[in-house]
């Protein structure tokens, strides 16, 4: 099977299996040549050698909004009196916007990177540097981000 690839600056933009003249309008179909099989959209050639583009990451999770109770009842009661007792400023900080979400009924979302570095802060052991508050187990972070009732 022949492939095709429409270049640009050294990247394989649009590759095809198909003839390209089949496919598209004249101008744009004379731009393909051919190209070694298994060359992919991304490709970048240097020297007549095709390199694959880098594999995408995985995206990261998304989690489905919580209303405040269901985020509320994501911790265990012995991490909520810990919260409410302590003197961290984050933590502190962290409660208080929990709060003003109760106190609007805005649904809490833990995609937001302020959610989940508070979670990471809560989790961040007594032991590393600077000192964390130590409230949280790091496993509990990701049932918390879902809602998993205590």
């Amino acid at each position: 099977m022949t492939t095709y690839a429409r270049i640009i600056n050294n990247v394989a933009v649009d590759v095809v299996t198909a003839d390209p003249a089949t496919l598209f309008y004249p101008t744009i179909a004379a731009e393909f040549v051919i190209v070694p099989d298994g060359t992919v959209q991304g490709s970048t050639e240097s020297g007549g050698v095709w390199t694959p583009p880098a594999p995408r990451p995985a995206p990261a999770a998304t989690y489905k909004p919580l209303a405040p109770m269901q985020f509320y009842l994501a911790f265990t009661p012995s991490e909520r009196i810990a919260i409410k007792k302590s003197t961290d400023p984050d933590v502190i900080e962290f409660w208080a916007t929990y709060q003003l979400a109760v106190q609007t009924n805005t649904p809490i979302d833990p995609n937001l990177i302020s959610v989940q570095e508070g979670l990471d802060w809560l989790a961040t052991p007594t032991t590393a540097t600077p000192a964390g508050p130590g409230i949280l187990a790091t496993s509990r972070i990701t049932q918390i981000l879902n809602g998993v009732q205590q």
